[in-house]
């Protein structure tokens, strides 16, 4: 059974998890930083200034399928020294849609 791998998920936040199911299959670890910014890009999710040269922050909006209620997340990217993603964290932010 595979529920065991993803009770270490990237969040302990319920809500949050809906987000990081959607996340996890698509930037597995190892995933490079132009395919991570190109996932984002691509699905319009708003990307803020960093500090930190070998991270991307982005917000990442989800509409709950289960109770059709927006979900945001602050998902901050870390890679490694060759531009490759080591992890990534979830931390709530306000609910603003996301601009067409």
């Amino acid at each position: 059974m595979v529920a065991g791998c993803k009770s270490s998920g990237h969040t302990s936040d319920p809500q949050l998890r809906k987000i990081d199911e959607i996340l996890d299959p698509q930037l597995p670890k190892g995933t490079p930083m132009s395919r991570v910014s190109y996932f984002l890009s691509s699905r319009g999710y708003p990307m803020e200034n960093s500090s930190d040269p070998h991270a991307i922050v982005a917000i990442v909006r989800h509409i709950d399928t289960d109770t059709l209620q927006p979900i945001t997340a602050r998902v901050t990217f870390h890679f490694d020294a060759n531009d490759k993603l080591v992890t990534y964290d979830l931390t709530p932010a306000p609910d603003v849609p996301i601009q067409p």
